[in-house]
């Protein structure tokens, strides 16, 4: 009885190892990341979440919300610093 699951970078399920993309193999330009939207939202949303944040300090609002709107601003930042690195590196998109 035969291996059904082949050997690495064959067979069904080994996705992204060797061989072409599908949009290359079906006439498309080859797939790029995205990386200068990624970097676009991130800057979006730091602004929009620490602008909440900032809203909620001076409004006096729960500690908790500030706290979850101050949590998601960090998380965009971080993902800012890591996608600006990326691009910094020089890896499409």
């Amino acid at each position: 009885m035969a291996d059904r699951r082949g050997s690495a970078g064959q067979g069904p399920g080994w996705w992204g190892r060797g061989g072409p993309s599908w949009s290359e193999q079906h006439g498309g330009p080859p797939v790029r990341s995205a990386l200068t939207l990624r970097l676009a939202l991130a800057v979006f949303g730091v602004l929009l979440w620490g602008g909440a944040s900032l809203w909620v300090a001076v409004a006096r609002g729960p500690a908790w919300l500030l706290y979850l709107t101050a949590f998601v601003a960090v998380g965009f930042v971080v993902d800012l610093v890591v996608v600006a690195r990326r691009k910094r590196r020089g890896e499409p998109g």
